[in-house]
C-alpha cells in the first residue's frame, strides 16, 4: 500500500547528487599519472580518489559457443595487444603463435583469415610510424615546479629523440590527443633545454592518421598548472566535462569561431546522448556507469551545459585546437 501510494504521486525531481561542493584539500604534489586519469574521466576520478566509490562491477558471460567470426571489439582487442606485444620488443611471429593458442580466434582457417586481418592493420600502423619511432626508445622523469610549493612528477615513456610517439591501434580519439598532449607539456616544462614534440598515431578508414603537437613555447609550465587547478576542483565535485563530449564541443566551438554554422551543442549532443534505435549496442557518453550515478540514467545534455560543460571544455582543449596541434594523415 505504501509503495503504491507513493507510485500515485507526482514525481520529483532527481536531487543533486551533492548539495554543495566539498571542502578543499590541502594542495599537494601531484603525479602526472594522476592528471592524466583526471582528465580522461573527471568524474571518475572525483569519485575514486575523493569518495572512495566505485560502480557494481558487470558480470562478465562467458560463451559456450565456437566463435566462427570475431565483432570489431574482438577484432580492436586481437589487435591491440599484437601492437602492444611488438612495440614492447617482443617478436611477431612468437606473437601470433600466442594469439593462436589464446582460444578466442575461430577454429582454422576463419581464425587464420581474422589474425591475417589484423596483423596488416597493425603492420601498417608499424611501417608508417617507422621514421618517427627511429632510435632506441627511452623514458623519462619529470619534476616540474609549479609555484607555492607544489610540484608535478611522473615519468613520460615513448620517446625517441626528441620525439614522443604514442602509437596505438585504436582510431585517433581524444583520449589518446589528449595525453599526449599531457606529455608534451611535461617534458617542455621538465626538459626545457629540448624541443619536443608530440606524435600521437592510429587508424583512420583512409589509413594511419597523426596528431602532431608542439613544439611548445615557455607557456608549457602555465598550461600545466592551470590543468592542475582544474583538478583540484574537480575534486571537490564532479566536473561536468566527459571527455568525448568535451573534445566534441570545443572541436565545433572553433569552427564556429570561423564562422561555420556547425552547433557546438549538437555535436556535444551526439556523443553524449545514446540512440535508442541503435541496434549496434554503441552507446554514448550518458551510459557511463560512472556518469549514471552522479547524473542518473539517461541525463540530458542540458544537465552538464547548466554547470558548466563548455567552460572546462574550452579550458582543456583550446590549446591544442588553436594552434598547439595538427591532426592529419600519416
Amino acid at each position: 500500500l505504501a509503495g503504491a501510494t507513493a507510485a500515485a504521486r507526482p514525481r520529483q525531481p532527481r536531487p543533486a547528487f551533492l548539495a554543495d561542493s566539498l571542502a578543499e584539500r590541502p594542495a599537494g604534489d601531484v603525479s602526472l599519472v594522476d592528471l592524466k586519469a583526471f582528465l580522461t574521466h573527471p568524474v571518475r576520478a572525483f569519485l575514486r580518489q575523493r569518495l572512495d566509490l566505485s560502480t557494481p562491477l558487470a558480470a562478465e558471460e562467458v560463451g559456450d559457443a565456437i566463435p566462427i567470426d570475431l565483432d570489431a571489439l574482438e577484432l580492436w582487442d586481437v589487435g591491440d595487444r599484437l601492437l602492444r606485444e611488438v612495440l614492447a620488443g617482443q617478436d611477431a611471429v612468437a606473437v601470433m603463435t600466442a594469439e593462436q593458442l589464446r582460444g578466442t580466434l575461430p577454429p582454422g582457417g576463419l581464425g587464420l583469415r581474422a589474425l591475417d586481418q589484423v596483423a596488416r592493420e597493425a603492420q601498417k600502423l608499424l611501417t608508417r610510424a617507422a621514421d618517427l619511432r627511429a632510435g632506441t626508445p627511452r623514458s623519462l622523469d619529470v619534476d616540474i615546479d609549479l609555484g607555492n610549493g607544489r610540484r608535478l612528477t611522473g615519468t613520460v615513456a615513448g620517446v625517441h629523440g626528441t620525439r614522443i610517439v604514442s602509437l596505438g591501434y585504436s582510431r585517433l580519439k581524444a583520449r589518446q590527443r589528449l595525453t599526449s598532449w599531457v606529455d608534451l607539456l611535461a617534458l617542455s616544462a621538465g626538459h626545457p633545454d629540448e624541443v619536443w614534440t608530440a606524435h600521437a598515431v592510429g587508424r583512420d578508414r583512409a589509413g594511419p592518421k597523426r596528431a602532431l603537437a608542439g613544439p611548445l613555447d615557455h607557456r608549457a609550465v602555465d598550461l600545466l598548472r592551470g590543468l592542475v587547478e582544474l583538478r583540484d576542483l574537480g575534486l571537490r565535485e564532479p566536473l561536468p566535462v566527459p571527455l568525448a563530449t568535451g573534445n566534441a564541443w570545443a572541436e565545433a566551438h572553433v569552427l564556429e569561431l570561423m564562422g561555420n554554422d556547425r552547433s557546438p551543442v549538437a555535436a556535444a549532443e551526439r556523443e553524449w546522448r545514446t540512440d535508442p534505435n541503435n541496434s549496434w549496442g554503441i552507446t554514448g557518453e550518458d551510459a557511463d556507469p560512472w556518469h549514471v550515478r552522479v547524473w542518473g540514467e539517461r541525463a540530458p545534455l542540458d544537465t552538464l551545459v547548466r554547470a558548466g560543460l563548455s567552460t572546462y571544455a574550452w579550458q582543456i582543449w583550446e590549446p591544442l585546437l588553436t594552434g598547439g596541434e595538427r591532426v592529419a594523415a600519416l
